[in-house]
């Protein structure tokens, strides 16, 4: 079963507890087995079609295996007229997949996939309007920053920063094996297979430390056939992740971290693609991303991004365009002990423990040189006078008495014992 296929299992499990006749169900479970065999079908544009043709029908009720053009042309109204769960109306798009799909079935009911019938001849293709959208409804850093944040688990953190460094499609992630994943001196080489086939796809983000995180956590990662993706309790850690539970994941953590606006699996997709088509040129833009060479896809990602044209217009008027090379905010820090990468907005290497913020260490340095102080000033070992000394003294001059101070009682063997003796009580040694 494929990683959309519980998915589709679901919705033909809903078919056959309908309401609906029980030739209208076989007619439409016979099309999709017929589909998936002629036209090599995913099981995710499998569902598409099972889902699509099912509404309708409950729509038609009898009429459905006998429908006119006017029963047709009045449930694609009735679907028009819907909303999704969250109140939203169907979009235009939407509802031009819903007349794709009752062309195909009925052109396959009727003629065996030949001409096309009378009751569906109405149906014609439309230019479809841009599906994308648009640059301000994309995914921010703030917003991916909030998202690893409120992750409860290593594997959630590795699987929503994945899809946001990557761009891989959803199933091309959720079907990543173990053995799909090297590690190297820049990042990370996935080995992906997806619509256009086989790929490999260079991970560099924060991704990149959180993807080592889980693999050293997972369930199973000493089989590399396993799943890269999978549960985590006791009972589904035996199981692949399906689309159901990488939606839910997200919708937790999406509540957790107080962001309200629609932030939805593809939306990570487009996001890498818009900022992509902003660095690099179209070739290395396909193979990344799995688009065939001068796939429309390519195109429409180049504009939304207006490096062309934003370059071309700047260049009219004599203004020199730097490359600012690699997109420098999304790379992982290296730990400067074990040089491992981490997330550039963690505090601590997840590998070693080693501080990471500058000014936690800045505080940490500024909290253990207090400490020291307060030792010195209360030792029995430094006499009355060199206290007063150090009291005395401006802070910028303090930490050169306090050097020629410990450096005089390391030279003493009974004040260095004496002093270790007053520490050690304190807990600071």
């Amino acid at each position: 079963m494929g990683f959309y296929g519980f998915t589709l299992e679901k919705e033909l499990f809903r078919l056959d507890n309908s309401a609906l006749d029980g030739e209208v169900k076989k007619k439409i479970r016979e099309f999709i087995d017929d589909i998936k065999l002629k036209d090599n079908l995913s099981e995710n544009r499998l569902y598409y079609y099972a889902v699509r043709i099912r509404k309708v029908a409950e729509i038609l009720g009898d009429k459905c295996l006998t429908a006119e053009a006017p029963d047709l042309k009045r449930a694609i109204s009735e679907i028009s007229s819907r909303k999704h769960k969250n109140g939203i109306k169907y979009s235009e798009n939407t509802i031009e997949d819903y007349k794709i799909a009752v062309k195909r079935f009925y052109r396959w009911l009727i003629s065996n996939d030949g001409e096309v019938p009378e009751n569906v001849k109405w149906i014609k293709k439309k230019r479809v309007t841009n599906r994308h959208v648009k640059p301000d409804a994309l995914i921010t850093e703030a917003e991916m920053s909030l998202i690893v944040q409120n992750c409860k688990n290593a594997r959630d953190k590795a699987l929503f920063s994945l899809l946001y460094d990557s761009g891989c499609r959803i199933g091309e992630l959720m079907t990543l094996k173990n053995k799909d994943v090297d590690f190297d001196q820049y990042g990370a080489v996935l080995s992906v297979t997806g619509k256009t086939g086989y790929r490999k796809v260079r991970v560099v983000g924060n991704s990149v430390p959180y993807l080592r995180e889980w693999q050293n956590s997972h369930p199973h990662r000493n089989d590399e056939e396993f799943r890269l993706f999978c549960g985590i309790s006791d009972n589904t850690r035996n199981k692949a992740m399906t689309y159901d539970d990488l939606h839910s994941a997200l919708k937790k953590t999406l509540k957790r971290a107080g962001i309200k606006r629609r932030i939805y699996p593809h939306l990570f997709r487009h996001t890498r693609a818009t900022i992509l088509a902003s660095k690099v040129t179209e070739a290395p833009l396909e193979a990344q991303m799995g688009w065939i060479h001068g796939s429309r896809m390519t195109q429409t990602y180049v504009h939304l991004s207006g490096r062309d044209q934003d370059n071309a217009i700047l260049k009219a008027y004599s203004i020199d365009v730097k490359d600012e090379g690699l997109i420098q905010s999304e790379r992982p820090s290296a730990c400067p002990r074990c040089n491992e990468p981490n997330d550039r907005n963690s505090r601590f290497c997840w590998k070693c423990g080693m501080i990471l913020d500058k000014t936690l260490t800045n505080e940490k340095l500024k909290e253990e040189a207090d400490k020291i102080e307060e030792s010195v000033l209360e030792s029995e070992a430094v006499d009355d006078t060199t206290k007063s000394m150090i009291k005395s003294f401006s802070p910028e001059y303090k930490d050169l008495i306090l050097e020629v101070v410990l450096s005089d009682v390391f030279k003493n063997s009974s004040k260095l014992e004496k002093i270790r003796e007053e520490l050690a009580r304190k807990g600071m040694t």
